[in-house]
């Protein structure tokens, strides 16, 4: 006998999630193929399965020997344009003639609020003395690189040098 089977996935394609604040070095997800080549006796080689990434990504590494998939670089969804897909083979490469096959594993980065929000209005702000109760003093602003309700910002009156606090907010909640 001799090495005349292909390693094969049993999936199509692989699908994963990992949250944008997993560490470097972390595994999150893995693969496995089955070659039909025997891995005991004298051709035991060809049954031995080795992973590799092919092209795609530089955000995730593999295994050689397990496939296990794993964190190669900070990731940060903020500027994750779209989903990170690559190509990933695994392939019988000891043995004569190497057989292999690839499989798309597309990975899904979720945000997390790890972004304060930035005050974006005047910090200073010009009150006269003899201003009418409820005038509008100013419009604060802020943003937040954070998506969706990670973005959600609250407006707080945090303190005040003249007790009691003279001021209102007349809105407290915002989106960026």
């Amino acid at each position: 006998g001799f090495n005349d089977n292909t390693p094969s996935f049993p999936r199509a394609s692989y699908m994963l999630t990992v949250a944008e604040n997993t560490p470097v070095g972390d595994v999150i997800g893995s693969v496995t193929a089955t070659d039909a080549d025997s891995s005991v006796g004298p051709f035991a080689i060809g049954g031995l399965i080795s992973y590799q990434i092919l092209s795609g990504s530089s955000l995730f590494s593999v295994n050689q020997s397990t496939g296990a998939i794993l964190v190669a670089s900070p990731l940060d969804f903020e500027f994750i344009l779209r989903p990170p897909s690559f190509f990933l083979s695994a392939s019988n490469a000891k043995a004569v003639p190497v057989l292999s096959s690839s499989v798309e594993v597309s990975v899904t980065v979720t945000d997390v609020n790890d972004n304060a929000p930035t005050i974006t209005s005047p910090s200073v702000i010009n009150v006269t003395e003899n201003m009418p109760l409820r005038s509008v003093l100013t419009t604060i602003t802020a943003t937040d690189r954070d998506f969706g309700d990670n973005a959600r910002t609250r407006y707080y009156i945090v303190s005040s040098h003249i007790p009691p606090a003279p001021f209102i907010l007349a809105a407290i909640r915002g989106t960026n």
